[in-house]
């Protein structure tokens, strides 16, 4: 494959995203104004890198739902500004100020004794946010979070196809995505929320499809993207470079743990200018920013040798103990990790923590069918054929489920009951695109065994 085509196997989509990060956070911190060239400047290098492309939704049909979904979620993000806490006083009010003069130099950002609720929070989304703003207006902004939506469920069917899925199974598996209530409706963590939750959702459907294509471009792109993200894009990023690396997916391994070095990089020593304004500057972050390369050498070492849970086990621990003693330590993931390791844990609340986590698992209201469809495609797949070749990604989403559970067992502040509450589904959302993608390849496979996944050679926009 050459240089022009590896490029082109990450969307159009993830390019943009990829170079407004890239562009907007260094100038941020050197104190450039980023303006309005940012966005047309992000879609012309993404132009270069891999061109846009009609979605792939499959037939009429699943077309005329996506579209009337689609425009009860633009109404929803039009029709007021943020509804919920999250939104109102953390994403979007970053992005407020951004659309000042496209600096972080006010007060807001930079006095400690300014009230700023988001205070540290990843800037990717309000960066986003306003650019949107600075083009269409304050509510016209808004239709990031619809943009956001369409992107997550036009990049289900391309690699279903790939895989061999087509007709009826493709169209159920992307009105299935389409229609989990979590994001179609008007609540908190919703689309029209304002939320960040779909922005991870996106990126980490992105980076499973890398790992089960072993695709290098994807996967450095959405790890680069994911601590820009949400404080939690940490941990994702290294579950992905684990997981791939641990099952022999070398050329995702390798993109997940370059870009997660580079995204760590570029923006942890920026929080740590927001999280303490007028503190000195520090190398600390290059510690963080290096634990992806370290879970990723460990992790190979994991497959070349026999005593493989020994190993991986070394490699966790190594790698959260590294976050714990670094810069990560002023966020509420590093503060989660630190106690983990001390085992600062309140043991009482595990068994309602866990029912919790096991009761998403049938939370129809708010995730459909999503995990009742896995779990079920999964026992008939394991029965049938065994998992094979999709036993990577089976370990993803049981990674990403424990580290749920590991983050809400480390809220011993009085904070757990809202995080039960409303947090945890929200988290669990983040992989409805992965569990539709993993329930799709699964029915490939039950419906043609003995397919491969192949390397994808372009990727939808």
């Amino acid at each position: 494959m050459t240089f022009a085509q590896r490029l082109r196997t990450a969307p159009f989509s993830l390019w943009i995203l990829a170079w407004v990060g890239l562009l907007a956070h260094p100038l941020l911190l050197l104190g450039i104004p980023i303006g309005i060239w940012l966005l047309p400047l992000a879609a012309t290098l993404a132009c270069v890198c891999s061109r846009p492309r009609i979605a792939d939704l499959g037939r009429w049909p699943v077309w005329i739902i996506i579209a009337a979904v689609t425009l009860g979620v633009v109404y929803g993000a039009l029709a007021t500004m943020d509804r919920s806490w999250d939104g109102l006083a953390t994403w979007t009010a970053n992005a407020r100020w951004l659309t000042q003069d496209g600096t972080l130099e006010h007060p807001y950002f930079r006095d400690p004794n300014v009230f700023n609720y988001g205070r540290g929070y990843p800037l990717l989304q309000p960066i986003l946010l306003a650019q949107g703003m600075t083009w269409l207006g304050e509510h016209g902004g808004r239709l990031l979070f619809p943009a956001l939506w369409l992107l997550l469920v036009t990049s289900l069917a391309p690699p279903l196809r790939r895989a061999g899925l087509d007709g009826r199974p493709l169209d159920l598996m992307v009105l299935g995505l389409a229609l989990v209530p979590m994001f179609i409706e008007p609540g908190g963590g919703s689309a029209a929320s304002g939320f960040a939750d779909l922005l991870v959702a996106v990126l980490v459907l992105h980076a499973i499809i890398a790992v089960a294509e072993d695709l290098n471009t994807p996967a450095m792109l959405a790890c680069f993207l994911l601590p820009m993200a949400k404080g939690e894009g940490f941990a994702h990023l290294l579950i992905f470079v684990i997981v791939a690396a641990f099952a022999g997916r070398r050329a995702a391994a390798r993109g997940a743990a370059i870009g997660g070095v580079i995204g760590l990089a570029i923006w942890l020593p920026l929080q740590s200018q927001l999280k303490h304004p007028g503190a000195p500057f520090s190398l600390d972050f290059l510690a963080v920013a290096l634990a992806p390369a370290l879970a990723w050498g460990l992790a190979t070492m994991v497959q070349r040798t026999r005593s493989r849970i020994l190993v991986l086990g070394t490699a966790m621990v190594l790698t959260a103990g590294l976050a714990a003693l670094s810069a990560l330590d002023h966020t509420s993931v590093g503060a989660a990790v630190r106690r983990l390791a001390t085992l600062d844990l309140d043991w009482g609340n595990l068994p309602d923590i866990v029912g919790v986590g096991l009761g998403q698992f049938v939370f129809v209201r708010k995730l459909g069918l999503t995990f009742i469809l896995l779990i079920a495609v999964c026992w008939v797949l394991y029965r049938r054929h065994g998992l094979g070749e999709l036993r990577p990604l089976f370990g993803i989403l049981c990674l990403a489920g424990t580290a749920i559970v590991a983050f809400m067992a480390t809220r011993n502040d009085g904070s757990l009951d809202l995080f039960l509450r409303e947090g945890i589904t929200r988290y669990t959302a983040q992989w409805i695109g992965p569990a539709w993608l993993v329930i799709g390849l699964s029915i490939a496979r039950l419906r043609s065994t003995g397919s491969r996944l192949e390397p994808a050679q372009s990727a939808t926009g």
